[in-house]
């Protein structure tokens, strides 16, 4: 790995001149970040309490851990931190983290992906999204569910690694790692349930309980989340806005409102005994909005259904001197889509498959109803994994981990265009004549026909994985970890870890750390054929990632703490879709490397009045050859949040999000895109004496800062660029709970 020497000076000497106080009182913090299949979850030893005592974290076992001792660097929110700032979705939630800025993906219906260090992609598969250790991915995007969104009233806290995560997790844990861990629902006191009602006719609605018979201890939630989105985020210019422009036609519908609707339900059921633990999970988005479209041109009528269904058996016994788990997992992704890529009216020129074609083409179609296309894939995942963890080896503590994995793929479409749908011949006559072809709406069914957008495939994924943590001295501890993965299509690869925990003084803490991650190629990038948006590329290689860091963490008083993290990294094939000259697809590559350096800063300060929580993030990070500054990620981040007790039956919280400006690519014409701040808060008052009922007045962008987050860079720039993307409105809510 070539960093520069500076900045392992930089840390060293940083290392060896601090020597004052780590801080309690401060809930965004450096934590162990091992796999949840060891969490305990009890929301009192968790770090639950946003006021409560935050020297300890849970780890491997679920033993309390010093968090200036644990190995990894990370960002804990609590149950109560998300109640108290408002947070609907656990994308609103994350905003507040360092090093993390949450933008809409050009690819993925808009959908909340993660850029996290200025490692900033299309769809956002380097960050591995994990419900309580359990992977939650489309493997052909490699990236959240398109339409996912989690909402928030069972989660007990969420958990983010900055840094890669391979050696513990595997693939796509890559630049950072989520991991959103539910609250133990069989062990509920007493039923929980609420409602909430506001802006743009959205509603939050969650009912939780738990029940025994005989030695089986049962629970369930349920909520859902709807809402029509805001009609006033107007794209002014879209691909058809293009299209038109240059054929001469009138067929964008542009400008109009991207469709951000949304109606969400999630269910899960629990059963437990001393040693066995059973969960099933449901998630449906039902008709969602596309966005600004499957191929960036507005598509109002267009809709999406996603479905997941999940469930996972867990067994725990005693092995000699080793705690041992063997955890058997259940996933299924469905996702049924109704696609209009361009708008009734657009004339299409065709190349000789009937795919679109500007290069080549053989053949004009005039749409009447669109040029239409409904995929409808389905993942199946079964996995079987076995982890075993000791502490009985003098000053080691051993954990040891395999598993086995299958995922596959299936798929079903429906079009009115591409190869085995269009009569080829006619387009031709017609072509030579002048004319194009009509094609109205009528969809041909090309499922289990080489004409599909992708076959059938099937992914095997065998690893093993080990880890010792040796305290070598009273203030010294060394974490080592190493992981090798087999996949049957692309081969092998291995990723090491390595933590150097140094306890300079009672109060302070520094640490050094290495790791290594990567990325395997996503089935779409892979296998994609008769896509008109984007093809895949069988010859692609996984995305590798080297990152060192260095952490220091004090505590000045038991209400004051500071931290700072530096870290640089080197990644390398990384892999993106990249526009095919003359014509709009585009085809997965390994486009590029990418290097990146800088720091993240943390403070908290609990006084009189409240607990203010401010962290202030700066990255550089560029294309290791033409050193050109990565497009669309933020440089530069700050948040701040306050949060107060005003009475005992009063809280008060209000959080500031400032994103700096963000760079476009070479060619783009634009302006790079100015930074903005929004500003939110949320009111929260106890109704009743036992504090159990609550009233609550939430307000998001107050100030309805008009702002944009960057549109990819789609087309040529002598075609002109498609607008950005306008970041929601104001909004307010209200909200009635029961709480526990």
């Amino acid at each position: 790995m070539s960093f520069s020497m500076k900045y392992i000076s930089l840390s060293i000497l940083t290392a060896l001149s601090i020597h004052t106080p780590t801080a309690s009182g401060q809930k965004t913090e450096t934590i162990s970040f091992l796999p949840e299949e060891y969490y305990e979850q009890d929301s009192e030893d968790s770090l639950a309490d946003f006021y409560g005592d935050e020297e300890f974290v849970s780890i491997a076992t679920g033993n309390k851990v010093l968090i200036k001792k644990a190995p990894s660097v990370a960002t804990v929110i609590s149950a109560k931190q998300i109640a108290h700032m408002g947070a609907k979705t656990v994308a609103e939630a994350l905003e507040n983290v360092p090093g993390l800025h949450v933008y809409p993906s050009p690819f993925n219906r808009m959908n909340n992906s993660f850029s996290i260090r200025g490692i900033h992609t299309d769809q956002n598969p380097q960050v591995l999204f994990l419900i309580n250790g359990l992977p939650v991915r489309e493997e052909y995007t490699g990236a959240r569910p398109e339409t996912f969104q989690m909402p928030v009233h069972t989660i007990d806290r969420i958990e983010v690694i900055r840094g890669p995560g391979s050696a513990v997790y595997g693939a796509d844990a890559y630049s950072g790692v989520i991991n959103v861990i539910t609250q133990d629902i069989t062990a509920l006191e007493q039923s929980s349930y609420g409602l909430s009602y506001g802006s743009f006719n959205s509603s939050n609605a969650w009912y939780k309980n738990s029940f025994s018979i005989e030695q089986v201890n049962f629970g369930v939630s349920i909520e859902s989340l709807k809402g029509d989105g805001d009609e006033d985020r107007i794209m002014t210019r879209d691909l058809q806005s293009i299209f038109d422009e240059t054929i001469g036609t009138n067929a964008s519908l542009a400008p109009g409102p991207v469709a951000t609707h949304y109606d969400i339900l999630d269910v899960r059921l629990s059963a437990t005994t001393e040693k066995l633990k059973g969960n099933f999970w449901y998630w449906d988005n039902n008709n969602a909005g596309q966005g600004v479209g499957a191929a960036q041109a507005l598509d109002p009528t267009g809709r999406q259904n996603s479905t997941i269904y999940q469930f996972d058996l867990a067994y725990n016994w005693e092995l000699s001197s080793w705690d041992a788990k063997v955890l058997y997992n259940y996933y299924q992704l469905e996702t049924k889509a109704e696609f209009t890529i361009l708008p009734p009216g657009a004339l299409v020129p065709l190349g000789a498959d009937g795919n679109m074609n500007l290069v080549s083409p053989v053949g004009i179609g005039l749409f009447t109803e669109g040029f239409k296309g409904n995929p409808q894939p389905k993942e199946v995942l079964n996995s079987i994994d076995f982890n075993a963890l000791s502490s009985k080896y003098n000053d080691h503590q051993i954990r040891i981990g395999l598993g086995i994995s299958q995922r596959k793929l299936t798929a079903k479409e429906e079009k009115n265009f591409g190869p085995g749908v269009l009569d080829m011949g006619q387009v031709s006559q017609l072509f030579s004549l002048g004319q194009p072809i009509i094609v109205d709406g009528t969809l041909t069914d090309v499922s289990n026909t080489p004409y599909i957008f992708v076959k059938d495939v099937e992914r095997l994924n065998s690893y093993i994985s080990l880890q010792d943590q040796w305290k070598f001295a009273n203030d010294w501890e060394l974490t080592a970890g190493i992981r090798y993965d087999y996949y049957d299509d692309f081969g092998s690869t291995v990723n090491p870890r390595l933590a150097l925990v140094w306890e300079m003084t009672q109060s302070t803490s520094s640490k050094f750390l290495y790791g290594r991650a990567f990325r395997a190629p996503a089935f779409d990038t892979l296998y994609a054929i008769n896509n008109p948006v984007g093809l895949g590329n069988p010859n692609l290689s996984p995305e590798t990632i080297d990152t060192i860091e260095f952490s220091v963490n004090q505590t000045l008083n038991e209400n004051f703490n500071w931290s700072t993290n530096l870290f640089a990294y080197e990644s390398k094939n990384l892999i993106e879709f990249i526009p095919d000259q003359g014509t709009t697809t585009t085809t997965a590559q390994n486009a590029r490397g990418q290097t990146g350096y800088g720091f993240e800063s943390e403070l908290s300060w609990k006084n009189i009045t409240g607990l203010w929580k401010l962290n202030y993030s700066w990255q550089h990070s560029e294309d290791d050859k033409t050193k050109q500054t990565i497009i669309m990620a933020p440089r530069q981040l700050f948040n701040a949040m306050y949060d107060s007790q005003v009475t005992e039956s009063l809280n008060f919280n209000a959080k500031l999000n400032w994103v700096g400006k963000r760079a476009r690519q070479l060619g783009d014409s634009r302006p790079p895109l100015d930074n903005y701040a929004t500003l939110d808060f949320a009111l929260h008052w106890a109704i009743d004496n036992e504090h159990i009922w609550k009233v609550s007045l939430i307000g998001k962008n107050i100030t309805d800062e008009s702002a944009f987050e960057p549109s990819h860079p789609l087309v040529p720039e002598a075609l002109g660029p498609i607008s950005d993307y306008p970041i929601q409105g104001r909004s307010f809510y209200l909200q009635l709970s029961k709480n526990l």
